[in-house]
């Protein structure tokens, strides 16, 4: 039987290497490990492009590791019973917003910007910022 995927915590704070790394994740499921590895990675050097730290020529295959991560990550949501029962239409509509944006970007579309705004827009109010509450180890739900 597996385990259920609790975040581990030292002193009340989560070890760098699970913040990282999902370390549990890569323990426990796998597939779901490296499609949000290559969903977080391509967001985080397409950010830094769009910042002007990383050259140009990365944009293209982050952004096609954003593509493939959202991709898999809404199949699984969508195949998956124990995942669909749990998952909310505004789930769906947050991984094709990141969609949209990813697709946009790497075909040049001028809508890409507008995309760009409505999920910085949706962004604080969503289940897409995680992230503050990974880095304070705390949980966000």
């Amino acid at each position: 039987m597996r385990r259920p995927l609790a975040m581990p915590e030292r002193g009340g704070r989560q070890s760098r290497t699970e913040v990282l790394l999902a370390a549990r994740l890569w323990r426990d499921d796998r597939p779901l490990w490296l499609a949000c590895m290559s969903f977080h990675l391509g967001l985080l050097v397409v950010a830094l492009v769009h910042l002007g730290l990383l050259p140009l020529s990365l944009r293209p295959p982050a952004g096609l590791a954003m593509v493939i991560g959202t991709l898999w990550l809404l199949a699984r949501r969508a195949i998956l019973p124990k995942v669909r029962r749990i998952s909310a239409p505004s789930d769906y509509l947050l991984l094709l917003l990141l969609l949209g944006a990813a697709v946009s970007g790497l075909i040049g579309l001028e809508a890409h910007r507008w995309v760009g705004v409505l999920l910085l827009a949706v962004l604080p109010f969503s289940k897409l910022w995680h992230a503050p509450g990974v880095l304070r180890g705390g949980r966000d739900d």
